[in-house]
C-alpha cells in the first residue's frame, strides 16, 4: 500500500484516533514539544455515540479547534470489524473536510512499537483478539522489522511461524494465547497483557514513514457473517 507521505515538518499537530482493538483512544500529540493531550475509554459498545465528543473534548483540553489539526493517524486494523470501520470513517471524514493528511498505521505495528519502546535488544511476538479461535498476530525483531507476515491463525500455527524463543508476548489475546498454546508458554520470557494502544505513540508514528499504510482497512479474514438456519421457499415459474 501506498504511503499518505510525512505531515509538513511546520506542522505540529496530529490527531491520533484507534477503535479497533475495543477502547475509544484519542489523542492530540505536538511534535515539536512530545507533549499532547489523550483519552482512553473502554466503552467498547458505545464507541459510535462518543468519538467524535471524544475527539472534541481533547481538542478542547489542548486549545486547539478542528482546523488547528495538521494530520489524523488512525489504526487500520486487524481489528474489531466494527471499531475498524468506526476509525477509518472518522478519520477520513475529518480528513476530507479539513484538507488535511489522514495516515494509516496497522494495530500489529503500533503495539510492537509500543511494547518495545525502551526495551534493549528484545524481541516480540504482538497477539490481537479475533474473538473467534483464532489470533491476528505478527513478531518482529529488536529493531521492530517484522519476522513474518501478519495473520489470522491458530496459536499453534503462530508458535510453529516462530523461532525457539521470544523475549515479549504482548497484546490484548495474551491470556487466551496462553491457555490455547500449551507447551509453548515456556518459549516467551515475558508476557505483558496489552489493553489498549497509546494514542500519543500512535501521533509520533505518524512521522514514521516506513510503517504508514494508506487509510484503508487491513483484514485478514472475512466477516462473521452466517447462512440463515431457516429454509427459503422457492416458487416456481408457471
Amino acid at each position: 500500500m501506498k504511503s499518505a507521505g510525512l505531515p509538513d515538518p511546520a506542522h505540529n499537530f496530529i490527531l491520533s484516533i484507534d477503535t479497533a482493538l475495543g477502547p475509544c483512544s484519542v489523542g492530540l500529540l505536538d511534535v515539536a514539544s512530545g507533549e499532547g493531550v489523550s483519552r482512553i475509554v473502554h466503552e467498547e459498545r458505545a464507541q459510535a455515540k462518543i468519538l467524535v465528543p471524544l475527539i472534541e473534548e481533547v481538542l478542547a483540553e489542548a486549545g486547539k479547534t478542528f482546523e488547528g489539526i495538521d494530520a489524523i493517524v488512525t489504526t487500520v486494523g486487524p481489528g474489531s470489524f466494527t471499531g475498524l470501520r468506526l476509525s477509518l470513517s472518522t478519520a477520513r471524514s475529518l480528513g476530507l473536510a479539513l484538507n488535511k493528511p489522514v495516515i494509516g498505521i496497522t494495530t500489529l505495528d503500533a503495539a510492537a512499537h509500543q511494547v518495545l519502546q525502551g526495551q534493549e535488544a528484545k524481541t516480540a511476538c504482538i497477539v490481537l483478539e479475533t474473538k473467534r479461535q483464532d489470533f491476528y498476530a505478527r513478531a518482529y525483531h529488536s529493531d521492530l522489522s517484522p519476522m513474518m507476515e501478519m495473520c489470522a491463525s491458530s496459536g499453534s500455527d503462530i508458535i510453529e511461524q516462530l523461532p525457539d524463543s521470544i523475549d515479549i508476548l504482548s497484546g490484548d489475546a495474551t491470556r487466551r494465547f496462553v491457555e490455547n498454546c500449551g507447551d509453548g508458554r515456556a518459549m516467551f520470557g515475558e508476557i505483558l497483557p496489552m489493553e489498549a494502544l497509546d494514542p500519543l505513540l500512535l501521533g509520533a508514528l505518524a512521522m514514521r514513514e516506513e510503517i504508514h499504510y494508506d487509510a484503508l482497512p487491513v483484514y485478514l479474514r472475512g466477516a462473521d457473517v452466517s447462512s440463515p438456519k431457516r429454509v427459503q421457499r422457492v416458487i416456481s415459474k408457471a
